[in-house]
């Protein structure tokens, strides 16, 4: 045990985005094995599902250099068609997102809302990094992959 005190940092950010379909059509895209659908550069490994996609107690891993390494994934919530919970781990810092789906005129309104908390100094120097601006342009981003693949049954190339 370190004598040091560490006093871990928390951020909350929030975007919506809206889907051209209903949400029983969009939530099973919400899933890490529908997302190589519709995510071009989606990379997972699946852990645990009884089912073989998304569902409570799923667990997958994915690996980003930028993000801190290797991330654990649980959905630790999971309301068909309405909200799906995730918890992602690494070694640096743990995520909570939580998108709550509603439908509104035959689309789905997506908020996705993501909590932040550093595990230790590096995980609270990576949230000094998080910008809203820069969830909402990957909000904006996967709302484009989400309505393309919608629209026309394929992943829409990322630029």
């Amino acid at each position: 045990m370190s004598n040091t005190t560490f006093i871990a940092n928390r951020k909350h950010i929030a975007s919506q985005h809206t889907i051209n379909s209903n949400p029983k059509r969009v939530f099973p895209l919400l899933c890490p094995v529908r997302e190589f659908d519709w995510i071009e550069k989606w990379d997972c490994e699946m852990i645990f599902s009884k089912s073989g996609v998304a569902e409570l107690g799923c667990i997958f891993s994915t690996y980003n250099e930028e993000d801190g390494g290797n991330d654990i994934w649980v959905i630790s919530r999971y309301e068909l068609n309405q909200n799906i919970q995730f918890i992602r781990v690494n070694s640096i810092r743990s995520i909570r997102y939580d998108l709550t789906l509603t439908e509104k005129n035959g689309e789905t309104d997506i908020l996705w809302q993501q909590e932040i908390t550093a595990l230790n100094q590096q995980g609270n120097e990576f949230i000094e990094t998080v910008k809203q601006s820069d969830f909402d342009k990957q909000i904006k981003m996967l709302e484009g992959l989400l309505n393309h693949y919608i629209k026309t049954g394929e992943a829409k190339p990322i630029d």
